[in-house]
């Protein structure tokens, strides 16, 4: 297969912006590029994605022995907040909520759910919790009582009622600090790719924000914000060709765990959850567009 149409223009749009603007951003000029050789490189073979997809599942597996492992106490790995080695519990479950619907796609979902999901209720993540329920729910709606019964196992674990309000003001405090910059040129060509992560840092000052942030804790904001109404509409021509809709579908529950996330938290900038979603574009894209143009 080929990469589509609509990288070039985020490529293209990111390296007018690298050019424009300030050289000093490696990364904004070289993302999408990256992106689409990788893409290029997964779509050449089935061989590939077959075996990207094992190891990826392989080390769920492994994230959540680490995990059990800290959880108990073992000298070795014990953490006060049981992390893997992705650094942060929510990075943690988010990462394996996203596998969890890729487990589908081979005959080992039976056994691959259950520990993947012990991973996710011992992350303690809210966020994981109910990502981990979309893309299961796409894939096996009957099963809906149990996994209502598990993201509301999850909430329980993480939220109090001290947190709910804490968590809520500060993602709606950052939230509003970003729409406000979406104005003028910005709105249409965004304020350039990987410019959210040095640029937010000085709002705490300005908006007088309680704490740093670099990131949005929401990825199609963030997006926006950097690549504007271009980028977004870049990202809904691929979507109407590519996204997986069909209940039942594996695909379509790793994107309905993935829009989760990416509403909520940030898993575009966490590099293992980042190549877990280039996995489910290259997935998707590998059965070819819906429509051709």
């Amino acid at each position: 297969g080929s990469v589509d149409s609509s990288l070039g223009l985020l490529a293209a749009l990111g390296a007018a912006w690298w050019w424009c603007h300030d050289w000093r951003y490696l990364t904004g000029g070289v993302l999408w590029p990256m992106v689409a050789m990788a893409l290029a490189l997964a779509l050449a073979s089935a061989e590939a994605r077959a075996v990207a997809v094992a190891v990826m599942l392989a080390m769920g597996v492994l994230q959540t022995l680490m995990v059990v492992t800290q959880s108990l106490g073992w000298r070795a790995f014990a953490h006060q907040f049981p992390h893997g080695t992705l650094g942060h519990r929510g990075g943690l479950g988010c990462y394996l909520a996203l596998l969890a619907p890729l487990a589908f796609l081979t005959d080992a979902w039976w056994w691959l759910l259950p520990i993947y999901g012990l991973g996710v209720l011992l992350s303690k993540s809210a966020v994981a919790g109910a990502a981990f329920g979309a893309g299961i729910l796409m894939i096996w709606p009957a099963a809906w009582p149990v996994l209502v019964g598990f993201v509301v196992l999850v909430f329980d674990l993480r939220l109090t009622r001290h947190s709910k309000r804490m968590i809520l003001s500060g993602r709606l405090t950052i939230w509003r600090a970003t729409v406000r910059r979406l104005s003028g040129w910005a709105l249409l060509i965004g304020h350039g790719p990987a410019r959210f992560r040095h640029e937010a840092p000085a709002w705490r000052l300005t908006d007088r924000l309680r704490e740093f942030y670099r990131e949005a804790h929401n990825d199609a904001l963030e997006f926006v914000y950097e690549h504007g109404a271009v980028g977004l509409l870049a990202v809904a021509w691929w979507l109407l060709r590519y996204l997986p809709v069909g209940l039942g579908d594996p695909l379509a529950g790793g994107f309905a765990a993935l829009g989760v996330e990416m509403a909520l938290y940030f898993p575009l900038r966490v590099m293992p959850l980042a190549m877990v979603a280039v996995l489910l574009v290259a997935l998707a894209m590998a059965r070819g567009p819906r429509w051709a143009y």
